[in-house]
């Protein structure tokens, strides 16, 4: 069992893990990977960018109708001009006479590449002569219907030459699949087991319902999470299948105990010796009886399992079903009808397909051209010859010609004279010539939508039609030229798909046998679409193990600064591989043998639901001729082929593949020029930070040119240096001036301008970078962290913040202090780190208990660890920021201040000194506490005693040491360092006790008898009272911090005054808990409703906007009158006078009543919900209710029915003080003429007053409050 995939961990990050085995050079899964447009290399991988978006704002971008991120960034580019049109003819003479400076210096200008007449054909043109002939199985997903094997072996009783290599260390390999939706999602759910035949074996474990009601679960196929089983999970079904082969006698494989310890690898060996067996070959026999024994003893296995296993209901709730996978079989399909009817036998004694639930078949078609150079038409006698009977159509009906005589080839209308044979294939009536080389193929993006129906057909499992979503992938920097994907089939594939289901689909209103489950959907659907050129194939046919696109330049050069053994070893080997060709001369290589294959390919995704398929047809052979035939065979129809064409360009047979190579002229230019520039200057000193930015940027903007994947380029360095911007908007990438120059002579070089790079806005960061995640995944983390180092220490030394130490003199002692404050800070930073990982890890288990008061403790530590998180000095021994650290670390209500280390305290010279002692560049000591592991302050902070070094030996000579201890004392005061995470005390045990340091082991920094009053003594060692008093103001203080989290339902009136600093609405402001009310008729007409919720989630603005606070401050007062927020009756009082202020007065005198038997009124959090937002919603213009009114004249009557009945209505705004009445109306109608809203002068009066009087020391001031006009309830509660 490899170590980078032990078991050990039980929720393992996958990322981290795959991201390691990159590192190591380590693959997952040997077998053959998808093809993928989307796919980009790890190392130019954006995480952040999600593919349909980032390919969408490519081409909003292109249509200008989106803005760019940076608008300093956007203006500089303006200013570049509109783009000059080159063309590619001229690229080529670039490319051919070796203009290398030329090229480079075009790339400091917009460019927008044209195709001339010299280098592409007119689709329309009669010179181009079209073929469709070549089809192939791509890649094939088959699902089995129950437990067992029966979907993996083979369709015959024997076969000696059958094996399958069952695997079982593969539980970590992720699903890749991405367009195969099986109806229920996958996340956690997915084992592979091995490989039978060239396709993968998974354990797919589907929920009992999808097995039994064949139903689909909601977001079903992948979401972003993990695929793979739990290492618990995986185990435990390891241990069964353990079991099942003891049972069988098969090999070797034991069971010791039926039910092994499972906790870790190691407990599970000595139970059972599945994991010792790297693979194991099943033969056919076996694996049809381990199947049978798998589908016998699943459930009783699981049912009779120890309590230690029962709490998981994981395999109780699923059944594993097997699904196999093969990809990259471009495997040619439907030929003659004699190989044909061969194919046919072959699909169905491959599998049975009756034990088969669903199947993804992904056919792809070649789409060639070739340029027509003479034709001459054949003899009406050769084809009577040839053909034993010819016909007038493709189809019945149609008649049969007994002799063809002088038939002519067009009839009077100058349409051709189509003939066909027997089998409804057109006979050729001519005979053409044309160039032995096809022409290149690209998809043309204008008006590509149209290729695509822009709602699906069919609407399965009651999912709503959907509009087509069609990716484009810019080839070559050609901007409106390259590649396509779809989440849908060629719209004129439709018609295709109908004629299949309705040959194969169970009659309507047909009743199923025993045993049988029908679904009424159509059985064919159309899944996705891919459309590219042949050639990416042989350019880049896994993105994985493809040089050019995997940024080998840049890792090479980031070597340079690799100082452990692992990455210096790391380093040689990127350097071998740029060795003696650079990556994009090898490309050049690839691609420039002869006979490339340049035509289209168009991959299609298919569904087949068998269950929805009649029994007679659920055969391989029926499958094959009645939908892969079939799907094929439209490519002859002259419908499909007319409706691609428009989309298709056409370049002459010389341009492509050269094309990629005249396109990129200027950007390999660079990278020779960039590499010459790092070896001229390769000494004992690292290769510039700066080149290896540039280096990066260009190899990102090559492997754009390649993939069009819009993920390669979405960094800040890229748009702010003009890369992005070009490409999104123009197609070329560009440069802006004034940052780099090429020399003019040989050996080449580039001269950069450092005090024009671009940096981060507002922010401490430096530089900006885009090689982050390629020396992430090529090196380590703690690699990239000291190169990112060097360069921000090297750009802090030459641009010192004006406030950050400006009396420090002479300048090289400022210098050396600002270097140390940058490792400083990012020792403060790994202490953070450490302690929030620490107290997310703890409470993650709390949350689950059933325990009410663990779960409110552990909510409590992290809302006190979010307030902690917001401090700029999170050691600091103020009363706040010790208080939250305290809660955050404390496990229980009892905890006595910050748990002490042994000794307790260290003199801030000691620790300045230990500091120092361990970053010194010549001593090598183990590293310990404060200094993580996992973090860079070490790397960084030995760095900047390097640079301290470099500045002041020579000035300070012996007492330099000295000087460092200072200046990293002066750093702990500067920074408010006054405790620390520590190691753990020692055990007395034998051996080393370890030195790394824990988030709940504190060292507290004694300044001293002179230390300041305001510092918690006690902090570490607290007394029990004090303790208590830390956590009394933790919890104060997280209950006054203005952006926390709280529970307005819990708080009585006499608790106002904690709403006073909020900002944010409360934890109960949510549609769910408005919903729960719902008495509307359906969800569309509610849909302005759940807008105006958002819309008020989204403007709330707290203690900053006093109608806001208003709102928050009566739903207090509101929900704790709940039931009593109506009036007994409704009807304005006998002699009431008809002025306001009168009418006024007695609504706000109107009782509040309870209505014996109502509905809906006891519960607070939903009136959290709905009465802030009708506050806030009815006062603001641009709210969806006020849309509402001003469409309909009235708030809409399903609000009204919602709403009013609760009193969340306009009479108890007049009632609580927001509006005034203007008529008697206001007691029996709602409509807007009955009352009018406060004006915001009067609101902020009526606010100032409320504060006023919560802020009052007077205990009974929140009591006063309710008799300002805010609510009159007390008269009528009894509060007084």
């Amino acid at each position: 069992m490899s170590s980078t995939y032990g078991f050990d961990d039980e929720q393992p990050n996958f990322s981290v893990e795959a991201e390691e085995a990159l590192r190591n050079g380590d693959d997952d899964d040997d077998g053959p990977q998808p093809f993928q447009l989307e796919d980009v290399p790890p190392a130019f991988d954006n995480p952040i960018a999600v593919e349909a978006e980032a390919q969408a704002e490519l081409v909003e971008h292109q249509r200008g109708q989106r803005n760019h991120n940076d608008e300093l960034n956007a203006i500089a580019f303006r200013k570049l001009g509109p783009p000059v049109q080159t063309t590619l003819t001229t690229l080529k003479k670039i490319y051919d006479n070796s203009l290398e400076l030329v090229a480079m210096q075009n790339m400091s200008k917009r460019q927008q590449i044209v195709l001339d007449p010299p280098m592409v054909l007119n689709y329309q043109t009669d010179k181009i002569l079209w073929y469709t002939d070549d089809h192939f199985l791509d890649f094939r997903l088959l699902l089995s219907k129950d437990l067992g094997f029966n979907a993996v072996v083979p369709n015959m009783r024997n076969n000696y030459a059958w094996a399958a290599t069952l695997n079982f260390n593969k539980w970590i390999v992720q699903w890749k699949v991405k367009h195969a939706d099986l109806g229920f999602s996958l996340t956690r759910r997915m084992l592979l087991i091995g490989r039978a035949a060239q396709e993968d074996i998974w354990i797919v474990f589907a929920p009992h319902e999808y097995v039994r009601h064949a139903v689909t679960e909601g977001d079903a196929g992948l979401d972003g999470t993990t695929t793979n089983l739990t290492p618990t999970n995986a185990r435990r079904f390891y241990a069964f299948l353990c079991w099942q082969l003891t049972q069988l006698s098969i090999s070797d494989f034991n069971s010791k105990k039926k039910y092994p310890d499972v906790t870790s690898q190691e407990a599970m060996n000595a139970g059972c010796n599945i994991l010792t067996h790297q693979e194991f070959d099943l033969r056919l026999e076996d694996a049809r009886k381990l199947g049978e024994k798998i589908e016998e003893d699943y459930d009783l296995y699981f049912a009779g399992a120890p309590p230690s296993w029962q709490h998981d209901t994981f395999f109780k709730d699923h059944v594993p079903l097997t699904a196999t996978m093969r990809y990259g079989q471009n495997q040619p399909i439907v030929g003659d009808s004699d190989s044909n009817k061969q194919e046919a036998i072959l699909w169905d004694r491959e599998r049975d397909w009756s034990a088969i639930s669903t199947a993804f078949i992904a056919i792809a078609s070649d789409i060639c051209a070739k340029e027509r150079v003479g034709k001459r038409p054949i003899s009406n006698d050769v084809i009577q010859q040839e053909n034993d009977e010819i016909f007038d159509g493709p189809a019945r009906p149609r008649c049969i010609y007994q002799a063809l005589g002088e038939l002519p080839l067009r009839d009077d209308n100058g349409e051709r004279i189509r003939l066909y044979n027997r089998h409804g294939e057109e006979i050729p009536r001519m005979e053409y010539t044309h160039r032995g080389t096809p022409c290149g193929l690209l998809v043309n993006f204008e008006n590509i939508d149209t290729l695509f129906p822009q709602e699906t057909s069919y609407q399965m499992d009651g999912k709503l039609p959907v509009s087509t979503t069609v990716n484009r992938y810019p080839q070559a920097y050609l901007r409106d030229h390259g590649h396509i994907q779809a989440d849908n089939v060629l719209a004129t594939f439709l018609p295709v798909l109908e004629q299949i289901n309705e040959a194969i689909q169970h009659p309507p209103g047909s009743e199923p046998q025993e045993d049988e489950v029908f679904r009424d959907i159509p059985p064919v659907t159309g899944i996705s679409c891919q459309v590219y050129n042949e050639l990416a194939h042989r350019y880049r046919p896994d993105v994985q193990h493809h040089d050019v696109q995997l940024g080998r330049q840049t890792a090479a050069l980031a070597g340079t600064h690799a100082e452990t053994p692992k990455d210096q070893a790391a380093a040689a080997r990127h350097r071998a591989k740029c060795t003696p060709d650079l990556p994009y001369e090898n490309f050049r290589q690839i691609i420039s043998t002869p006979n490339q294959n340049v035509n289209l390919r168009v991959e299609q995704v298919f569904k087949v639901d068998l269950a929805a398929v009649k029994p007679r047809y659920c055969t391989g052979r029926s499958i094959f001729w009645k939908v892969v035939v079939p799907i094929t065979q439209a490519w002859k129809d002259g419908e499909v082929g007319e409706a691609m064409k428009p989309h298709i360009t056409v370049f002459r047979p010389h341009v492509m593949p050269k094309l990629y190579l005249w396109t990129t002229y200027g950007v390999t230019s660079y990278l020779k020029c960039l590499w010459e520039t790092a070896q001229l200057a390769a000494s004992t000193r690292p290769t510039s930070a700066y080149i290896i930015e540039l280096m990066s940027c260009f190899e990102r903007s090559l492997n754009f040119s390649q993939t069009g994947s819009h993920r390669t380029i979405s960094i800040a360095l890229m748009e702010a240096l003009g890369f992005t911007l070009g490409m999104r908007t123009d197609g070329q990438p560009c440069i802006f001036p004034g940052l780099i120059q090429p020399t003019y002579t040989s050996p080449r070089r580039v001269t950069i301008m450092q005090n024009k790079w671009p940096l981060y806005p507002n922010s401490p960061n430096g530089p900006m970078v885009g090689s982050k995640r390629s020396q992430q995944l090529n090196y380590s983390e703690i690699h990239w962290e000291t190169y990112k180092a060097r360069m921000d220490l090297l750009h802090l030394s030459q641009h010192i913040p004006a406030g950050l130490y400006p009396a420090t003199t002479p300048a090289k002692h400022r210098q050396a202090l600002v270097g140390l404050y940058y490792g400083m800070g990012l020792l403060v930073r790994d202490m953070r780190n450490l302690v929030i990982h620490g107290v997310e890890a703890a409470t993650k288990g709390d949350l689950a208990s059933d325990d009410y008061v663990i779960v409110a403790n552990a909510k409590d530590r992290l809302n006190s660890l979010k307030a902690w998180r917001e401090y700029k000095a999170p050691f600091s021994s103020t009363t706040r920021t010790a208080s939250s650290l305290i809660r955050t670390v404390a496990s229980d209500h009892y905890q006595e201040g910050l748990p002490p280390s042994n000794p307790a305290t260290i003199t801030p010279k000691a620790l300045a000194t230990r500091l120092v002692a361990h970053c010194y560049p010549e001593i090598k000591l183990p590293l310990c506490a404060p200094f993580s592991k996992l973090g860079s302050a070490h790397t960084v902070l030995r760095l900047a005693l390097i640079m301290m070094v470099n500045l002041l030996s020579r000035t300070l000579g012996p007492t330099l040491e000295s000087v460092m201890v200072a200046s990293v004392e002066q750093l702990l005061t500067d920074l408010s360092i006054s405790h620390i995470p520590w190691h753990r005390p020692p055990t007395g045990n034998r051996g080393r006790s370890s030195r790394t340091p824990v988030y709940n082991i504190w060292m507290r920094i004694y300044l001293g008898p002179e230390e300041r009053a305001d510092h918690v003594d006690t902090l570490i060692g607290a007394s029990s009272a004090d303790a208590v008093n830390a956590l009394i103001g933790a919890r104060l203080i997280n209950s006054q911090d203005s952006r926390g989290k709280y529970e307005i339902c819990s708080l009585s009136w006499s608790d106002a005054k904690r709403l006073l600093t909020r900002r944010t609405l409360p934890d109960e402001y949510t549609r769910t808990e408005a919903d729960s009310t719902r008495t509307g008729p359906g969800p569309d007409g509610e849909t302005y409703i759940h807008r105006t919720y958002d819309h008020v989630s989204r403007v709330f603005k707290g203690l900053e906007d006093p109608l806001h606070h208003l709102a928050l401050l009566s739903c207090l007062a509101l929900i704790r009158s709940l039931p009593r927020v109506l009036c007994e009756h409704r009807a304005a009082p006998p002699g009431l006078s008809k002025e306001s202020g009168p009418i006024t007065s007695a609504v706000r005198s109107t009782p509040w009543f309870a209505r014996p038997g109502k509905r809906g009124v006891s519960e607070g959090s939903p009136f959290v919900t709905m009465w802030i937002a009708f506050v806030v919603a009815r006062f603001d213009p641009a709210s969806p209710l006020n849309d509402e009114r001003r469409r309909t004249g009235s708030l809409g009557r399903l609000w009204l029915d919602k709403n009013s009945t609760k009193g969340i209505s306009a009479f108890n705004l007049v009632r609580m003080g927001f509006a005034n009445a203007n008529n008697k109306q206001i007691f029996t109608s709602p409509k807007d003429s009955a009352y009018s809203l406060k004006s915001s002068t009067e609101i902020q009066a009526f606010h100032g007053q409320i504060k006023r009087l919560l802020e009052s020391s007077n205990p009974y001031a929140p009591f006063d409050a309710l008799t300002v006009g805010l609510l009159v309830i007390f008269l009528f509660l009894g509060w007084a």
